[in-house]
This record gives structure tokens, C-alpha cells and sequence, in this order.
């Protein structure tokens, strides 16, 4: 008994860790780039409405992208017929954002692809959305489309596309009446790169409906309406 005491030992040594350092393991700290929050079916061919609206960083487009995967960031119903979504895809080795609107059949009524590079939330954007619901609320349609909608902005709601602030004036001209009233609370929000960004909300107030927004920034870094929906 007593010669086996040192053999015992030292196995008893040897299966002890040398130090806290040696016994642990770095874990992989890498991000992919716009990671998927919801995957579907990359294989799928998307479907339109036949008069869907296409969109791209220039306005109105004809333009279909069909890409090689995509995966929904986000999506919820706008209503019982429409639902809003954000996608992340990619096409070869680039990688695209779309904001769409798709009905109960899953086809697309709009669609709006714009070229995505990984960006943190431009807090600056809030507050553009507060001097939105400000100027609403104080009845004045034509200074919030004037101060914060691009010449070129486009206004979709079932209707062909609003395509000039004049025209989109005239549309939003309830808003002067004294007992109108509304609040936009983002769901979600994402920047697509650094002059775009894609918000879809909430509405309260006058209307209780789904809101999306994307913004753009504009030559002066200002923050602006590039196309407003509400369906």
C-alpha cells in the first residue's frame, strides 16, 4: 500500500488545471454582417401585384431584384389585408435592404431595395420624427412637408404614388383641421447605410393605423421623408 501512495499522487497532480488561465476558452467574437433576425425561404421566387410599385434610391423604378437569399428583419400587419415587412438580402456578394408591402396572397405592392452597409441608428432621426408629430399637430400640412419631405418624396396609400410636395400638401390638408391629431411611435427602426433608413410604426390619435417611413439624409445632412406610406 504504501509504494502505490506516490503513484497516486501523482495522478492526483496531474489531473489538476495549471492555472485559471489555461482552463478556459476564448469564445469567437465576430458579427455577421446584417445578421438574419427571421430566415425564410431563400429559394422562393417573390410574386407582385399587378400594378405593385417599385421602388430604388432614384425614385419610381421598373426594376424587379431578385435576389439570392433574404431573410425578414421584421414584419407585422399593417391591417386584415396588408402586412409590412423589412428584409436583409443578398445578390452575389452584395448586400440589399427592401421595405415592402405585401398582401394576404404574400404578393408584393411595394417594393423598395436600396444597397445595405452595416450602420448604428442615427439618433438624429428621432428627432426629425418629434418635429413631424409637432408640425401635425399644430395644424400646419404644408411647413411639415415643405421642411421635411424631399422635392422628389413619394406618398403611397392605394392610390397611384404622390410624387411632388404640391400634390402631397393637398393630400395631407385634414391635417389643418383644429380637432385633428396624431402620434408615431416606432415599432422599428434600421438604418440601411449611411443616407438611407427604414421605420415602421404605430399610429394614435386621429388615425390608429400602420405607419413606414423611409428616410433619407439629403446634401445638407439633413434628415428627410424619401417615401411615407400608410395603408
Amino acid at each position: 500500500m504504501k509504494t502505490l501512495l506516490p503513484v497516486l499522487l501523482l495522478i492526483l497532480m496531474a489531473c489538476q488545471p495549471k492555472n485559471k488561465e489555461s482552463s478556459s476558452i476564448d469564445l469567437p467574437t465576430t458579427t455577421a454582417p446584417m445578421e438574419p433576425l427571421t430566415s425564410i425561404d431563400s429559394t422562393s421566387t417573390p410574386s407582385y401585384t399587378e400594378n405593385a410599385l417599385l421602388l430604388d434610391s432614384t425614385g419610381l423604378s421598373n426594376q424587379r431584384t431578385y435576389m439570392d437569399t433574404s431573410w425578414t428583419r421584421f414584419s407585422v400587419a399593417a391591417n386584415k389585408k396588408y402586412t409590412y415587412a423589412i428584409v436583409a438580402a443578398r445578390k452575389a456578394d452584395h448586400h440589399y435592404k427592401q421595405l415592402l408591402i405585401t398582401d394576404q396572397a404574400n404578393q408584393r405592392e411595394l417594393e423598395l431595395t436600396l444597397v445595405a452597409s452595416e450602420v448604428a441608428w442615427d439618433s438624429a432621426i428621432d428627432q426629425r420624427r418629434n418635429d413631424w408629430i409637432r408640425l401635425c399637430n399644430a395644424h400646419h400640412a404644408a411647413e411639415l412637408i415643405n421642411n421635411l419631405y424631399l422635392p422628389e418624396a413619394i406618398y403611397y396609400n392605394h392610390k397611384p404614388p404622390i410624387t411632388d410636395r404640391t400634390a402631397l400638401i393637398a393630400e395631407y390638408a385634414y391635417m389643418n383641421r383644429p380637432e385633428y391629431s396624431l402620434h408615431l411611435a416606432p415599432l422599428h427602426r434600421e438604418m440601411v447605410n449611411t443616407t438611407f433608413a427604414f421605420e415602421i410604426g404605430q399610429c394614435s390619435g386621429s388615425y390608429g393605423g400602420k405607419y413606414m417611413i423611409c428616410w433619407q439624409k439629403d446634401a445638407q445632412g439633413k434628415w428627410m421623408v424619401f417615401m411615407d406610406s400608410n395603408i
